[in-house]
């Protein structure tokens, strides 16, 4: 009827809340190239937001692992893990990113100078690659230092390899 009831006995209540900033995890995707042995890499993902207390998980164990502590090492299997970063506060709030273990299907010479003086250092940085499954995706490799990789060179004696140089970390 639009008119105000009074209640005998109003109700009242409050409750406290927490409002946490959103939870991110860096880097969004890291991509390994598949080796044969179990642990070969790992890495320590940055998490940022919520209350500061976090369970991590992995949605598939067969590709990586993740600690209590994030970091994240792979497993012996190719495809596909999101790794989540849940808050122990309310486990609703959470962020995630992909490590993907791919097969690298090539390789290529990045833009660089290609000049140097004679008994300086010429660095040829050099992009592994895969195919993401399902989206055909072309990504470079985020660490390639456990890849075994074989370089020759055509003109023997101009060139030589750096002990700890042959592939970027």
């Amino acid at each position: 009827d639009g008119g105000v009831h009074v209640l005998a006995n109003p109700v009242r209540n409050q409750q406290e809340v927490e409002i946490y900033t959103p939870i991110t995890l860096s880097p969004k995707i890291l991509t390994f190239p598949w080796q044969p042995k179990p642990g070969a890499y790992q890495y320590t993902i940055q998490v940022q937001g919520g209350s500061g207390n976090f369970t991590w998980s992995s949605s598939n164990n067969a590709v990586a692992t993740v600690t209590v502590k994030g970091l994240m090492t792979t497993a012996d299997d190719i495809g596909v893990s999101i790794i989540r970063a849940s808050d122990v506060q309310n486990s609703l709030h959470f962020g995630e990113m992909k490590v993907f273990v791919i097969e690298p299907t090539g390789m290529e010479f990045t833009p660089c100078p290609v000049e140097a003086r004679i008994g300086n250092r010429l660095e040829m940085p050099l992009r592994i690659f895969g195919i993401l499954n399902g989206d055909n995706e072309v990504v470079s490799l985020s660490d390639c230092s456990h890849f075994d990789l074989s370089v020759e060179f055509e003109t023997p004696g101009i060139f030589k390899i750096l002990p700890g140089m042959s592939c970027p970390k």
